[in-house]
């Protein structure tokens, strides 16, 4: 179970880990008890060419590798600006922020029934006030945001301890279908921009000794507008249960059991010989187990099994299967060693199975693997200097 709230991180340094979500300006913040940040971005993006000055949105692939490709890098311009405001006071924190963004290309949306709310224009600006304070011994937290559009999202939730060795945290949040904040982070089962969903989160954790936690939750969704392979309003929800187990100081493990279950649309040919497109359940189930050795203060190995069972609308059952061998090396305090190998065989890209890897400094990739094969990677970490 993990938290629904998030921490405030302020302004960071760009560390290029990455080529798309970063801002180029300057940037500062003052204060303590009123604490203000002002900022300003100005950098090049790439945008596919519709026709003349109207494009798509930036992309974020970074890929400039055929010549059409670096015909249209960097051709279009981002501009951001905007500024927060944090008070802190004895009934906790709050915040007010506000940015907005111009491109110096019309933006075209698409034509697709997925994109039909999505930004479209030269321009964008998202305004939004948050909370974060201690009532008593249970955090609330909210946030509610418009875009220029009108388009409303927020989020609303507590976390608290209720008993001894015991965790809960609830949250409910509504990101509408038509809310633009392309900047935005929202928690959600969506992985991309906040908008066009609603649901509702309960999980808990309970520490059985010092040795033995439990944890689980719901997450019970619904997308109210078209998105994304599915060209209708859907819904679905989401159980995991966790058991972690610290054997000893140097050797601890855990397993998990997770379950979801959501709308998919598939076709078949109806009684006037026509194909006609109707909506089913799609399901996936999974198990997995790991272990952590410390094999002693320089050497770490992780091995883990993972089996999964998935199944579309009106199509059979398939299955995969992960296994995996990772060692860290600290093989002295400016160089660390990072290597695995990953077997796995899935039945098709539905039961494809799924590992987050070490990749380049500030980069965690989740990368997902179906049919059958190996595959392997070595990760030489070298700091030179403190």
């Amino acid at each position: 179970m993990g938290t629904t709230s998030k921490n405030e991180r302020g302004l960071r340094a760009y560390g290029s880990a990455q080529e798309t979500d970063f801002f180029r300006g300057i940037a500062t913040t003052y204060g303590e008890k009123i604490e203000t940040t002002f900022f300003y971005s100005d950098r090049p993006r790439t945008a596919s060419v519709i026709q003349g000055d109207t494009t798509r949105f930036p992309s974020s692939s970074g890929f400039h590798r055929t010549l059409n490709e670096k015909e249209r890098r960097n051709n279009i311009d981002q501009k951001t600006y905007g500024g927060r405001i944090r008070i802190d006071t004895p009934l906790g924190l709050f915040g007010a922020t506000g940015y907005r963004t111009e491109f110096s290309s019309f933006i075209d949306k698409g034509n697709g029934l997925s994109d039909l709310y999505d930004f479209e224009g030269r321009k964008n600006s998202v305004l939004g006030i948050d909370y974060r304070g201690l009532i008593g011994i249970v955090l609330a937290f909210g946030e509610i945001a418009q875009s220029r559009n009108g388009g409303a999202g927020g989020i609303a939730g507590i976390e608290s301890p209720i008993g001894f060795r015991t965790d809960f945290t609830m949250a409910y949040r509504n990101y509408a279908r038509d809310f633009q904040s392309f900047m935005g982070d929202g928690f959600g089962e969506s992985s991309s921009d906040p908008q066009n969903e609603e649901g509702f989160y309960v999980g808990i954790r309970h520490g059985l000794n010092d040795k033995v936690s439990l944890s689980a939750y719901v997450d019970q969704y619904r997308f109210d507008a078209p998105r994304s392979g599915i060209d209708q309003s859907s819904q679905g929800f989401d159980v995991l249960g966790l058991m972690e187990v610290d054997f000893t100081s140097d050797l601890n493990g855990y397993v998990l059991l997770r379950s979801e279950t959501k709308d998919d649309t598939f076709t078949e040919i109806n009684e006037h010989g026509v194909e006609e497109e109707f909506i089913g359940k799609q399901r996936r189930s999974s198990i997995r187990t790991q272990i952590d050795y410390q094999l002693n203060r320089s050497i770490r190995l992780r091995s883990r099994i993972e089996l999964v069972e998935s199944q579309g609308a009106n199509e059979a059952k398939g299955y995969g299967m992960l296994l995996y061998q990772d060692i860290r090396i600290q093989a002295t305090r400016k160089l660390k060693v990072d290597a695995r190998v990953t077997v796995f065989d899935t039945d098709s890209f539905d039961s494809r199975v799924f590992q987050f890897e070490n990749e380049l400094l500030y980069v965690l990739s989740n990368t997902g693997l179906s049919g059958q094969g190996q595959r392997s990677y070595l990760v030489i970490n070298y700091e030179p200097t403190e």
